[in-house]
């Protein structure tokens, strides 16, 4: 009996505390609509949510992950000094809002990410009907794409 008693409790607080739950507590939405469209940097919004926007820049070539990095940061995109690398997360929403939707204009190779141990970096593989993510040796020449992030009509 005490063990029903209990799970009541804990059902009832958790439903209590589930229906007090504030509109700051949600997530916000994501504004598809923004979605490879282009930034104030030129490039192609592949993350646009809450007033905060992601772009990335278009092919930068083939290059060694040493070059790739140089290569991103060196971007001027819209006269801005804020790209570099994606990271292994902003690669894999670039494959999946921007790629899968025939947007951005990518190959069908290897993008990489800033993400890195020793002699190795990660890498994602923009293939046609499928994406995977590996650790790969830098002097691999793979697909470059540089990005950066603003907020709202703010550069």
């Amino acid at each position: 009996m005490k063990k029903i008693f209990s799970l009541t409790v804990i059902a009832i607080f958790a439903l209590a505390f589930t229906a007090c739950k504030t509109e700051s507590d949600t997530e916000p939405e994501p504004d598809l609509d923004e979605i490879g469209k282009r930034g104030p940097g030129s490039g192609f919004i592949f993350f646009a949510e809450g007033g905060q926007y992601k772009e990335c820049s278009g092919e930068l070539g083939n290059n060694t992950w040493d070059a790739a990095v140089t290569a991103a940061r060196n971007h001027r995109g819209g006269g801005f000094t804020n790209w570099r690398l994606p990271n292994r997360s902003e690669l894999d929403l670039m494959y999946k809002n921007l790629k899968t939707n025939n947007l951005g204009g990518f190959s069908n190779g290897y993008y990489w990410s800033s993400e890195e141990n020793d002699s190795f970096a990660y890498s994602q593989d923009f293939g046609l009907w499928y994406s995977n993510q590996e650790a790969v040796h830098k002097s691999f020449s793979y697909g470059v794409r540089a990005v950066r992030a603003y907020i709202g009509d703010t550069p």
